[in-house]
């Protein structure tokens, strides 16, 4: 009877000592993976004619909820969006429970104006801090 037990209690803590050892990572936001994909594909496809708001203050502020808001503003507003990371955007969005025009009332247009693949670049980077710093601060 106390083999078998010691042999319970070994195995057991076989089984626990490595889950308790490794370290917790947080699962990368799926929309933002996404949204970084379509972000690298829709820049490929751009031409540097087209020219929006800079948004650097808020990428140098930390990519917080404001960046993404203010990113969809821009691509929403466009004609010639790129319809399906404008849906990413939106999702990501929506499942964050961020409500976009509270966190946009006091940011204004910097009055510097971007072209369209620097702003690609800005999402893909703010995309990727957000998932990379995702689980170690609440978002």
């Amino acid at each position: 009877m106390k083999t078998t037990m010691l042999l319970l209690v070994s195995a057991l803590s076989l089984l626990v000592i490595p889950a308790i050892a490794s370290p917790t990572h947080s699962k990368p936001d799926a929309n933002l993976n996404i949204i970084i994909h379509l972000a690298e594909k829709y820049n490929e496809s751009l031409t540097k004619e087209f020219f929006v708001d800079d948004v650097r203050p808020l990428v140098e502020a930390g990519c917080e909820d404001k960046f993404f808001c203010k990113v969809y503003e821009i691509l929403h507003e466009r004609p010639e969006h790129a319809g399906k990371l404008v849906n990413n955007l939106r999702v990501f969005i929506e499942q964050k429970n961020i409500n976009c025009t509270e966190s946009l009332k006091d940011v204004t247009p910097t009055g510097v104006s971007i072209q369209l693949p620097e702003l690609m670049r800005h999402l893909i980077t703010c995309s990727q801090r957000r998932n990379f710093t995702k689980g170690k601060k609440n978002d």
